[in-house]
């Protein structure tokens, strides 16, 4: 393999890029060491909901809700069914 084309192989993008695939063909003997990807052995990624905070407001309404909880709890006790 010229020096040119080992070059070739490390550049990404632009001109004088040398494909692992030409080389590969151009080169029978590289096959051992290039594992072939299995695109049937590859897990597709799943859909997941994207993260959202929740709007302020809902914050709002849960810390009244824990106060109001709290307060009836201090007025009223905590009552526990005992059978």
């Amino acid at each position: 393999m010229s020096p040119e084309e080992m070059y070739g192989l490390s550049r990404k993008t632009g001109q004088g890029g040398f494909t692992l695939d030409a080389a590969v063909e151009k080169y029978p003997a590289l096959q051992k060491y290039v594992k072939v990807a299995d695109s049937a052995g590859k897990k597709e990624k799943k859909d997941l909901p994207e993260k959202t905070n929740p709007p302020m407001n809902d914050i709002h309404l849960i810390e009244a809700d824990v106060i109001k909880l709290a307060r009836d709890l201090v007025r009223n006790g905590l009552k526990i069914n005992e059978s």
